[in-house]
């Protein structure tokens, strides 16, 4: 998705990103403003007020209950009044929760005199509530610490180093649907995911270091025996696969298992289309199994 960049921003003079409370604070402002437009009319229900009649909502009685139900957790309900205590695994919880349930009202229903009521019998629509609602949250999702997004699929995961959404979206080579292209696509989530630690993005990193070990018999086919060291020396020997004394662990985490995490993906493109294509032209590559 494409943001808006000002000025300074553009310049490069304003590289501020945004804190928990900058983002607790615009979320706020762009609920407060979806409210308004009726995003959440039938999450919520209406009231119309011509007829003092409540329209019940997708939460039923509680909203509080409801937000209990689904998230397992108390007190982030209403939003209107405990957004500022929320923590960042809050708002994550909160945002994507919201997601599932916004919908756009295209059809305001029978308008009634008092008050202007349109909301009885009014009609939604979902995907386009929800569109518009993931644009504007992944306004500031983006800003925010490291850089977040929220997914069509109603997820918060960390936003891909530049250059590299084509490798994460891309889809995965089919070659060993059970011992491969599943635990890639499980390392990917790992990594990506919002609540993600340091410990869980090593084990991601792991994960696919140990699928390209699967693979070792192919890939001795397709790269040279130098380079193959290489790329299991790397995890063997920097505190990912390994835990002993001579281990090289004094480096930034946030940087370097970010390059080794792309690196191992990138890889594993690389081999898999390399031995699909020498199958292709008839050459025998030992080792594969598709059980």
């Amino acid at each position: 998705m494409s943001v808006r960049r000002y000025y300074s921003q553009r310049l490069g003079s304003n590289q501020r990103r945004l804190n928990l409370a900058q983002i607790r604070r615009l979320f706020y402002l762009l609920y407060s403003k979806l409210c308004d437009s009726g995003f959440f009319d039938e999450l919520y229900g209406t009231h119309c007020n011509d007829n003092d009649y409540d329209t019940r909502g997708t939460v039923g009685q509680s909203a509080e209950s409801f937000f209990l139900l689904k998230l397992r957790k108390d007190n982030l309900c209403p939003v209107f009044d405990c957004h500022e205590k929320y923590t960042e695994e809050d708002l994550f919880d909160v945002i994507e929760l919201l997601y599932d349930h916004v919908s756009k009202r295209y059809d305001a229903g029978m308008r009634h005199s008092w008050c202007e009521c349109g909301g009885c019998g009014a009609k939604y629509e979902k995907v386009e509530g929800q569109t518009e609602f993931r644009r504007e949250m992944n306004s500031l999702l983006a800003d925010y610490g490291d850089g977040f997004e929220l997914l069509v699929t109603g997820e918060i995961v960390r936003t891909a180093n530049p250059g590299m959404n084509a490798l994460l979206r891309g889809a995965i080579p089919k070659y060993d649907p059970k011992n491969v292209e599943k635990r890639v696509e499980a390392a990917i989530r790992k990594f990506r995911s919002g609540r993600s630690t340091f410990d869980d993005r090593r084990a991601a990193v792991r994960d696919l270091a140990d699928v390209l070990e699967y693979l070792r018999a192919d890939l001795k086919k397709v790269v040279v025996k130098k380079d193959e060291d290489t790329l299991f020396r790397i995890a063997n020997e920097f505190g990912v696969r390994h835990h002993t004394p001579n281990q090289q662990v004094d480096y930034d985490p946030e940087l370097w298992l970010g390059w080794m995490f792309y690196f191992y993906l990138s890889t594993y493109h690389v081999v898999i289309r390399t031995i699909k294509r020498q199958q292709d032209d008839g050459i025998t590559v030992v080792g594969h199994s598709s059980t």
